[in-house]
């Protein structure tokens, strides 16, 4: 679920997402819960495989996933900017909220939900968000989870975790092979 994009394997350049994402489990005719098994979310690109610059988002974003009663894992991953990148993402902001309730996996970032393999980058970007997980995983004011390099970028904004997970104003969990650099 993206803003401007759900799936981007091209390029997203120049856009403006100025809005709400509400993104939770739903109630079928039936009284049965539908859930969404794993979720990429942002308020740009929900899941970025391609290249995203020069655009930015203000949002107000929540999820909630519940438990599923034994059927699995369901995980998030939510950015202010990006859900999940596996590419490019360069000269990119996102402002605003950020709220998340799952009942088991989360990635939760200002900016990026996560950044993962190491052939993706993000540079030049930052976040001025609020976020709140409620939810083990990790949770950061600009990336929930990296394995990818990061370069000349910054976050601001408040960052709260109610329950036991890896949280940092910056990144929430940085994988081994993930760097940072020239980032406050």
């Amino acid at each position: 679920v993206g803003g401007i994009v759900g799936y981007n394997a091209g390029t997203v350049q120049g856009c403006v997402f100025d809005g709400s994402i509400d993104h939770s489990a739903e109630t079928t005719a039936g009284g049965d819960r539908f859930l969404y098994d794993h979720s990429q979310i942002g308020g740009l690109v929900g899941e970025n495989r391609g290249t995203v610059k020069t655009s930015y988002a203000t949002v107000a974003i929540t999820a909630t996933h519940p438990s599923r009663h034994g059927m699995g894992t369901t995980f998030i991953r939510l950015g202010g900017g990006i859900g999940s990148n596996r590419a490019i993402a360069e000269n990119c902001y996102a402002t605003g909220t950020l709220e998340a309730h799952s009942a088991s996996d989360l990635y939760l970032g200002g900016f990026v939900g996560e950044s993962y393999t190491q052939s993706a980058s993000i540079a030049n970007c930052y976040a001025r968000v609020s976020v709140v997980g409620h939810s083990a995983g990790g949770i950061g004011g600009f990336a929930g989870y990296l394995d990818a390099p990061v370069q000349n970028c910054y976050a601001t904004g408040e960052v709260n975790a109610t329950k036991h997970t890896s949280v940092g104003g910056f990144v929430g969990y940085n994988q081994t092979g993930a760097t940072v650099s020239k980032c406050y």
